[in-house]
């Protein structure tokens, strides 16, 4: 069976989070924050190519109504752009509440290597993996 690395990204404008899973070991942790500007895509491939990714998937945000927003807008226009730009499979995970869920779970402890934007990418990957079984 191939291997599956997989990265999953937490869109925001201003920044990105991004977590990390090997299929052999099948815990996702997060990765790090990059800044959302001129840089990104570059960023980003160097990360697939430093993390041999061979699917990402994305957060897509909705309301409490499970409506979507402009954020969902924006979040599907940076996926039609990764999609131009990398060859690779890209899935749509629903990140409802993953972003406070990360703030609150960091509010409580006093000392993480990583903030809330990468820990919320990692409760998108981990959304992802219960519900396909990877």
């Amino acid at each position: 069976m191939k291997e599956t690395n997989i990265l999953a990204f937490d869109i925001g404008k201003k920044k990105i989070g991004i977590a990390r899973c090997y299929s052999n070991f099948g815990i996702p942790s997060p990765l790090k924050t990059i800044l959302n500007d001129e840089k990104v895509f570059s960023e980003i491939e160097s990360i697939i190519i430093q993390e041999s990714a061979n699917l990402l998937v994305v957060g897509i945000p909705r309301n409490m109504n499970g409506e979507f927003t402009e954020q969902t807008n924006y979040t599907r226009d940076f996926i039609t752009k990764l999609s131009d730009k990398f060859s690779l499979p890209i899935v749509e995970q629903d990140e409802s509440l993953t972003t406070k869920k990360a703030e609150e779970e960091i509010s409580t402890k006093k000392k993480f290597n990583f903030d809330d934007d990468s820990l919320a990418a990692t409760y998108i990957l981990e959304d992802y993996l219960a519900q396909s079984g990877v």
